[in-house]
Formats: structure tokens, sequence, C-alpha cells
């Protein structure tokens, strides 16, 4: 952890750096002195600002809710839009699959049945060649 504590000290150190050239510490006790000495003037000022920031604090909370369900809408809508695509995507390869697996299989099936019809041709052919020399031979 030695390198979160570098991290750390590095941010304390640049912090304590802007403070002192930025002045806080003198310019944070001039504002005390000047709220202890007008009380009145300082209420009105936290109560101005206060009533300033309502409207302020709704509008960005209106805004990050907005963002905030835009995006769960988003992705919501994104997800189911993909999930149907991803199904309609997989049952064409499918349908696609089997067409060529079929188609396929008639070929190989058209391919024995004229290897067989040929061979079965043949054997017929000289069954018959070999009849008619057995009845010209008698």
């Amino acid at each position: 952890m030695p390198v979160c504590q570098d991290g750390e000290e590095d941010i304390s150190t640049m912090v304590r750096s802007l403070s002192e050239y930025l002045e806080l510490d003198k310019r944070a006790s001039a504002a005390k002195d000047y709220a202890l000495d007008h009380p009145v003037i300082t209420v009105f000022w936290i109560v101005t600002t206060a009533m300033c920031g309502i409207p302020i604090i709704c509008f960005f909370t209106f805004v990050f809710a907005t963002i905030l369900f835009s995006v769960a809408g988003f992705v919501l809508i994104e997800g189911t839009i993909v999930t149907i695509a991803a199904l309609l995507l997989g049952a064409a390869l499918l349908i696609a699959g089997l067409l060529s697996l079929g188609f396929s299989l008639t070929i190989v099936m058209a391919f024995l049945a004229i290897q067989y019809s040929q061979k079965l041709l043949e054997q017929v052919n000289s069954r018959v060649k070999s009849h008619k020399q057995l009845a010209t031979s008698e």
C-alpha cells in the first residue's frame, strides 16, 4: 500500500499548497469576522443562497434521473431487440443448415441410387448375354 499513501500524500500536499497560494486561511478568517460583525446580512445571504440552490438542485436531480432512466430503458429495449435478433438469426441458420443437409443427403442418395442402378443394369445385361449364349449354344 505504499503507492496509495504516496498518492494521498501528493494530493494532500497539492491541496495544502493551493490553499497557501490562494490564502484561504486568511480569507476564511476574514469571512468569519464579517459574519460575526454583521449577523443579519450573513443570515440573508445564507437564506438567499439556499433558496436559489433548491431549484438548481431539483433541476440537476431531474437531469440525472432522466439520464439514468433513459440509459436503463435503452439497455432494456436494446437487450430485447438484440435477443429477438439473435433468436431470428439462430432460427434462420438452423433452417438454412437443415435445408443444406437435406439437399446434400438428397444428392448423395441420388448418386448412390444411380451407382446401384448402373451395377444392377450391368448384372442384368451380363445375365441376358449369358442366357443368349446358352440359348445359341443349345
